[in-house]
């Protein structure tokens, strides 16, 4: 008979979180179902289906087969490391049983026992203080022991909980695994594209996009001749209701010396964006912010 192999501690870990992703999603499943059809009664008999479904998932895996659903997922079995008959060194029935009551039945009574309590209306009663005290003092001893446990699995590689510490179980493999030839292409891929998107993120915000635009269209799109120099006084009254930018109303409208007016938006994003920026129609250069004055267009069009 075939010798088990022992577990990567990996391997246990995501057998245990496949595990416990399992209950939630069928127990968020059934939540879904009742979700518009909130019954009292599901409610009052939520650790009874709580348990029911832990029993039904356990007694078709473990119970069935000696493994959770997420050993079977990663090709793991239970053996039972005190096993003194070495050609049966799988989980006896006695432990299996065990396991259920463990994993079923005692969060079972935590969660009734909390229920009950609060449905006697002990609240404030002297009882209720006590058994919330050992109720207390007893998590608190069981969380210390299985931190306990953990720190001794990282170092041993066996036992990842503390149930199966108590069983005596351990996760195994049941037979040598073969070599895998592991593909590494698409690891190295994310990797990649990871890398340059923090480039990206890096180099983008220090682009000028409205210098690179403004220098590809005047390079590469055929431009009208240059409108000749004007100056504010000879400015018609097309020029005062259209932006030389957007060619809108201006709104809140400036100038830079020359006949055209700009929305104040306009014009100033464009110069903080380009200090080189020009006038689009006549070429008149922004040579300074403090050029860009307001226009008050009451005056002009009287």
């Amino acid at each position: 008979m075939a010798r088990p192999v022992d577990a990567l501690r990996i391997a246990q870990l995501d057998a245990r979180q496949l595990d416990q992703e399992l209950v939630s999603l069928v127990r968020n499943q059934i939540g879904r179902i009742f979700e518009y059809n909130q019954l009292s009664l599901l409610t009052k008999l939520d650790p009874e289906i709580t348990a029911l479904l832990k029993f039904v998932i356990w007694r078709f895996s473990v119970f069935a087969t000696g493994a959770s659903v997420g050993q079977q997922l990663l090709r793991l079995t239970y053996a039972n490391a005190r096993a003194k008959d070495k050609t049966n060194p799988w989980m006896s029935k006695k432990q299996k049983l065990l396991h259920g009551f463990i994993l079923i039945i005692i969060p079972w009574l935590k969660e009734r026992l909390n229920l009950t309590i609060d449905s006697l209306g002990l609240s404030t009663s002297k009882t209720k203080e006590k058994i919330n005290k050992y109720l207390q003092w007893c998590e608190k001893s069981l969380k210390i022991a299985a931190l306990i446990n953990f720190a001794l699995f990282l170092q041993s590689g066996c036992y990842s909980s503390l149930t199966e510490r108590v069983l005596g179980i351990r996760s195994v493999h049941p037979q040598k695994q073969l070599i895998r030839q592991v593909s590494f292409d698409y690891l190295t891929r994310e990797i990649l594209w990871h890398g340059f998107s923090e480039f990206l993120f890096f180099l983008l915000p220090l682009v000028n996009f409205r210098r690179m635009k403004s220098i590809l269209t005047y390079y590469l799109l055929p431009q009208p001749p240059p409108a000749q120099p004007s100056s504010p006084d000879s400015r018609t009254m097309a020029e005062l209701t259209n932006c030389a930018i957007c060619d809108l109303v201006p709104h809140n409208p400036h100038q830079i010396g020359c006949s055209h007016v700009f929305c104040y938006y306009c014009i100033s994003s464009n110069f903080l964006a380009d200090p080189r920026y020009v006038c689009p129609v006549c070429k008149k250069a922004v040579l300074n912010f403090t050029l860009i004055s307001p226009v008050d267009l009451t005056e002009e069009s009287s």
